[in-house]
């Protein structure tokens, strides 16, 4: 079941185990990074999101803190999303020939992944990575409390009633921000979805619903949301996308069952998809997760 959201953990160190067919198994013990939302609570956060400037949020353990790598100032990163909403968008040092989308979880910005977005295409200097912010609105788990959210949580069973409204008006962001790539001459098929959480659960509508056939999603430590409304709304099937799900077995707020039911779905669906379980990991996102996705990426994109 779900119990709550938090932003990214960064886990160290890591070893990829074995591999055989669609699965994988990555080792890791847990670091905080970033900040946590459970009922209003914040802790962690150390960022700076003044004219376009972003710092990465601390890494914390055990009470320690140490400053992670980040960027700032840099000509590069522009304020918005690119269709008029917040959040960041980092423009390639090369000529643009691609395009990653990245949406992050409940409580988060989009500042909270820039050193994770970054890492993930480091060396593909073609890539531009567009990171929207979700919208503040109150959050009926959390007692009502505003914060960024793709939508209303009410609960944290799999079968709990869900937020068809606020899904579908991510949904059409998403759209809109591929659909404004599209105009400016990067076609579908070199474009990337993908998320952390509830993030991660837009990326996967998007991948299954879209009537364009996009380069790939990327799915961490999330679901599928408004699993009752397919397979109606499952896109045309040459349109099919390669999906590279992760999730932590000793995940506390998305449990692992529900990552792996939405792996099993996506396998219904003869989407060709890949489930990548980390070993020991709970809601967060280790350096095996960000290396593996790298390796996704370039061959998607190309390198």
């Amino acid at each position: 079941m779900m119990k709550a959201f938090l932003w990214p953990t960064f886990v160290l160190p890591y070893r990829i185990g074995s591999r055989a067919g669609t699965n994988t198994n990555l080792h890791g013990t847990t670091q905080v990074f970033g900040r946590n939302h459970l009922r209003g609570l914040t802790w962690g956060s150390n960022r700076d999101g003044v004219r376009g400037t972003a710092k990465s949020a601390r890494r914390c353990l055990s009470g320690s803190a140490s400053a992670v790598g980040y960027v700032d100032g840099s000509p590069n990163i522009a304020e918005g999303d690119g269709i008029g909403g917040q959040g960041l968008v980092v423009n390639p040092k090369g000529a643009h020939t691609a395009t990653i989308i990245w949406f992050h979880g409940l409580g988060d910005t989009a500042e909270g992944w820039l050193a994770g977005a970054l890492e993930m295409c480091a060396g593909q200097d073609f890539v531009k990575v567009i990171l929207p912010t979700a919208p503040n609105r109150p959050i009926t788990l959390n007692g009502g409390f505003q914060m960024p959210g793709w939508a209303d949580v009410y609960g944290l069973g799999a079968d709990s009633r869900e937020d068809e409204s606020g899904w579908l008006e991510s949904f059409e962001r998403a759209e809109a921000l591929i659909n404004n790539e599209i105009e400016n001459g990067i076609p579908s098929h070199r474009i990337v979805i993908g998320g952390f959480s509830m993030g991660g659960a837009v990326a996967l509508n998007i991948a299954l619903r879209s009537k364009r056939k996009l380069a790939g999603a990327i799915g961490m430590s999330t679901w599928l949301s408004l699993r009752d409304k397919f397979p109606e709304a499952l896109g045309p099937d040459e349109c099919k996308c390669p999906i590279l799900q992760f999730h932590g077995t000793n995940d506390e707020i998305v449990d692992y069952s529900l990552g792996l039911s939405t792996s099993a779905t996506l396998i219904d669906f003869k989407r060709d998809a890949e489930f990548i379980a980390i070993d020991g990991m709970g809601h967060s996102v280790s350096v095996g997760e960000i290396e593996q996705a790298k390796s996704f990426l370039a061959s998607v994109i190309g390198k």
